[in-house]
């Protein structure tokens, strides 16, 4: 994203609504660790790249199933 990084969005998503849970790919991370991410509001972040099936796992681990 050329305006914006994924942790600044993260966070800005966060401050709007801070129920929100946010999963991020990257194939970097600034601070690079999970921690950096935490403090952005970022829930679960994926490093790139993945092996196949590691999205829908996570994401159905995360956004279970009503």
């Amino acid at each position: 994203m050329p305006e914006i990084t994924g942790l600044n969005l993260a966070q800005e998503m966060s401050l709007l609504r801070s129920d929100i849970t946010i999963l991020l790919g990257t194939g970097y991370l600034e601070g690079g660790n999970q921690k950096t991410a935490h403090q952005h509001g970022v829930s679960n972040p994926l490093y790139k790249v993945l092996r196949n099936g590691i999205y829908d796992r996570v994401s159905r681990a995360v956004f279970p199933a009503h």
